[in-house]
C-alpha cells in the first residue's frame, strides 16, 4: 500500500494499525514530504518495530501525484514482486474497512477504484468548493476520455496483474 503524507501525524498511526489488523500480510509504504508535524518520524519509529512498514522521505512538499509515482516506482522494484499495489490517503477519507472489497474486485480485472460517486458513497469534510471542483473535474475527464468510470479523481485504487 502506498500512502502519501504531509502533516498526517494525527491519523497515520491509526490508519496503519487498522490496515495491518485487517490485512496482516500487507506491506505499507508511506511517502512523506518532510512533514513539519513529525509524521515522518512517527513512521520511522513504527518501521523500526515492524518490517511491514516502510518510509520514503522526500526533502520537501512535491505534490500528491509525484508522491504516488515515487511510491509506485519503489513498489515495482520489490523482490519478490507484489501481487497488488494499492493507493490510499492517510486521513481516513479511504477507510481500511473497504480494502477487502477493493482487493477482491481485482480478481478478474487489473484495476479497481473505490468511488465516492456510487449509491451509498460518501464524501466527508469537503466544502462546497472542493465538491464542485471534484464534480467538474470528473465531468471534464469523462467527457474528453469517453470513460465509463464515474470517479476518475479517486485516490483509492488497487492495481493487480500489471507487473
Amino acid at each position: 500500500m502506498v500512502i502519501p503524507t504531509y502533516n498526517e501525524a494525527e491519523s497515520i498511526v491509526k490508519i496503519v494499525v487498522q490496515i495491518l489488523r485487517l490485512h496482516p500480510d500487507s506491506n505499507i509504504l508511506v511517502v512523506d514530504d518532510n512533514s513539519p508535524d513529525g509524521t515522518g518520524k512517527i513512521i520511522e519509529e513504527l518501521s523500526q518495530k515492524d518490517n511491514r512498514i516502510q518510509i520514503l522521505t522526500r526533502p520537501k512538499k512535491n505534490g500528491l501525484g509525484r508522491a504516488y509515482l515515487e511510491g509506485f516506482s519503489h513498489a515495482l522494484l520489490h523482490e519478490p514482486p507484489y501481487e497488488r499495489i494499492i493507493q490510499m490517503d492517510a486521513d481516513f477519507s479511504h477507510s481500511p474497512r473497504y480494502l477487502s472489497g477493493l482487493i477482491n474486485a481485482t480478481r478478474n480485472t487489473d484495476i479497481s477504484i473505490g468511488s465516492r460517486y456510487i449509491p451509498k458513497g460518501k464524501v466527508y469534510k469537503w466544502g462546497l468548493y472542493r465538491r464542485l471542483l471534484s464534480y467538474s473535474a470528473n465531468l471534464y475527464v469523462r467527457f474528453w476520455l469517453t470513460l465509463g468510470v464515474r470517479d476518475c479523481t479517486s485516490g483509492f485504487r488497487c492495481f493487480a496483474g500489471m507487473f
